[in-house]
């Protein structure tokens, strides 16, 4: 874990240093690469049942707070504040993933497989594994840290996430397809996960698209 802390570290500082030495009147482009970073890390880190905002919360930060600084430096120190922290807890993390039960692993391969369909809920998971709502209910709670609805919640987001790299799909279909019928609760979710819309999520992903504090959410 130190090698890949080290890393890291090495990506980060390679990355700053070329914007050193210069003068820098909007720090909209870094902002957007720091974000897309974050948002890359976040999707790694679900493949261990590890959620970046977790971890950020710990440290007290969300993924907007990179906006407000003022300098290069601070920018920096701010993501590598996060991955020191993800390091320090990936090694628990690893061995808590490891862990779990067949039984836990198998529930989860499923909820994976069919996040995005409208039959998946409790009963319908627990019929595939021969076990009762409660039961599925509890193995979330215990062997992966959340709530059953809250995982399929971020799934949903996370895949989202992808939809909104093509500029041709609408936001309101993507919701749609995502299980959100009214796209307003799921900018509201969106926002509240991850600290900006997904019209200033799609701006991050497409440089093209300018500053994402100045579009309109509902387009």
């Amino acid at each position: 874990m130190e090698q890949e802390e080290n890393k890291a570290e090495d990506i980060l500082n390679g990355i700053f240093s070329e914007f050193k030495g210069k003068v820098i009147l909007d720090y909209d482009y870094i902002n957007r690469l720091s974000l897309e970073l974050l948002f890359n890390l976040s999707r790694a880190l679900l493949r261990y049942g590890v959620r970046l905002e977790k971890v950020m919360k710990k440290l007290d930060c969300t993924y907007t707070g990179i906006y407000p600084l003022k300098s290069l430096q601070e920018k920096k120190e701010f993501l590598s504040r996060i991955l020191r922290e993800v390091s320090r807890e990936m090694p628990g993390m690893k061995v808590e993933w490891k862990s779990q039960s067949s039984l836990a692993q198998k529930i989860r391969d499923i909820v994976d497989e069919e996040y995005d369909s409208n039959q998946i809920s409790l009963e319908y998971v627990g019929a595939k594994v021969h076990k009762n709502s409660a039961y599925i209910s509890k193995i979330f709670k215990n062997e992966f840290g959340c709530n059953f609805s809250d995982y399929i919640i971020t799934k949903r987001l996370e895949k989202s996430k992808t939809l909104l790299a093509d500029p041709a799909r609408k936001i309101y279909e993507i919701s749609e397809e995502m299980g959100w019928a009214d796209v307003s609760n799921y900018i509201k979710l969106f926002k509240k996960k991850y600290g900006i819309s997904p019209k200033e999520y799609r701006n991050i992903i497409q440089p093209e698209g300018g500053n994402p504090g100045k579009n309109n959410e509902n387009e």
